[in-house]
């Protein structure tokens, strides 16, 4: 069924008061947009562009731009769902599920969380060496969408929520460890034993879903 809110005029408009608060304020510069846009057949979309939105069910805009606190700039966040009704919020998947993103702050990177209810679930940060944070974003994104249904397929409590993403956590932590194993030799030992102790809790936690 075709949807009928027009998302493309909506996402204009949202877009142009964020540059407009941007552009008159000493403290923010830089600022730049993300469109994300889901689809009926659970696929997710992200672009710099809005053309995307056109037959997506319900989307999303990340607003970025650097914000002065006292003399340093950091990476700055805020984002908008817009749903079927064309009702503008907050990063909401549904009524249980949402998503949202931390700035960064002096030697801390910005973070991607999963939440239900409004308590994290999982979060990953976007810093990684030799890759934009808007391509670490965009992966990370994917991903959480994916882990946001498989909770709502599987979990029909917080506490299942919650040990199934932590179950996600670690195997992100092992899989960021394998890679740094297989580019860095002079960390090689102390890498294996930080894999050996995550697959320990890895094991521990399959344990207690098995049961």
């Amino acid at each position: 069924m075709e949807n009928s809110v027009n998302f493309l005029e909506i996402a204009k408009f949202c877009k142009d008061e964020f540059e407009q608060k941007c552009a008159k304020s000493s403290h923010m510069s830089g600022y730049s947009l993300l469109y994300v846009a889901l689809f009926e057949d659970g696929q997710m979309r992200i672009s710099k562009t809005p053309h995307i939105l056109s037959g997506a069910t319900k989307c999303y805009l990340i607003h970025k731009w650097s914000q002065l606190a006292v003399s340093c700039w950091y990476e700055t966040y805020n984002v908008q769902s817009i749903n079927e009704f064309g009702e503008v919020n907050e990063g909401e998947f549904d009524d249980e599920y949402s998503f949202s993103i931390s700035a960064a702050s002096f030697n801390v990177s910005p973070r991607v969380y999963l939440k239900r209810s409004g308590d994290s679930l999982y979060s990953a940060e976007l810093w990684e060496s030799g890759i934009s944070s808007e391509a670490v974003l965009t992966r990370e994104l994917n991903y959480i969408w994916s882990l946001s249904k498989k909770c709502k397929k599987e979990c029909h409590s917080m506490f299942e929520s919650q040990l199934l993403c932590k179950l996600a956590q670690k195997e992100q932590n092992i899989k960021s460890l394998e890679e740094k194993l297989e580019s860095s030799s002079a960390k090689e030992l102390y890498l294996q034993s930080e894999i050996s102790e995550y697959r320990t809790l890895l094991n521990d936690i399959k344990s207690a879903l098995e049961k």
